[in-house]
């Protein structure tokens, strides 16, 4: 059995550089963690350009219809709401920060558009704000996922059932800024879903 000493130690190397390796990892993240944190403030705008407003693209990744109720004429049902967006306060060079090219941090750390859904009766949020993060890149682009139950206006006519095709529309807006501030955009992972943007409205049918 005098291979035994040997084979311990190669296992024991292997796990300090694994450990070592993985702290370094995450020395990394935290250094710019507390790089674009440090003096930032989210309750401005985080746009230095005055050139034109900042662009936010926004989708509802799928569709999963809950129920719908031809007496109230409403649907619901459970989507995810991702939003993207780049924010001028946020990015960081790579070299720096040992290649590190993103970061997920808490979402009540960062600035964030207010969209909400214009056209929903009522929204439940699947996950609690102090619970939710995003994932910043390099250049300063965030990205927010917020899975959702919309309970949603929606005109039905079951005249020709079972052969019916009922259309209804979502529309996204933002509460507090104009379109000269924020411009929405279609996202583009569901083409799927006929989408439009109209003076600064989002329209989902």
């Amino acid at each position: 059995m005098a291979w035994l000493p040997k084979y311990r130690q190669v296992t024991l190397l292997l796990y300090i550089f694994v450990t070592i390796g993985a702290s370094s990892v995450f020395a990394n993240h935290f250094d710019v963690y507390k790089a674009i944190t440090t003096d930032y403030d989210k309750n401005v705008l985080p746009v230095r350009s005055i050139s034109g407003p900042m662009v936010v693209s926004v989708e509802l990744t799928y569709f999963y219809l809950f129920s719908m109720d031809q007496v109230q004429e409403t649907i619901t049902f459970h989507t995810d709401l991702e939003m993207s967006w780049k924010d001028e306060n946020m990015g960081w060079k790579e070299s720096k920060f040992g290649g590190t090219s993103k970061v997920v941090i808490p979402s009540s750390l960062l600035w964030k558009p207010d969209i909400y859904v214009m056209s929903g009766l009522s929204v439940e949020y699947m996950m609690p704000e102090e619970q939710r993060f995003v994932t910043v890149l390099s250049d300063g682009t965030v990205r927010l996922l917020k899975p959702c139950l919309i309970t949603n206006r929606c005109s039905l006519s079951v005249k020709t059932f079972p052969y019916d095709i009922q259309t209804c529309s979502i529309s996204l807006v933002s509460r507090m800024y104009s379109t000269d501030q924020i411009q929405l955009i279609i996202g583009k992972k569901r083409r799927s879903l006929n989408a439009t943007v109209d003076d600064g409205h989002f329209y989902v049918s």
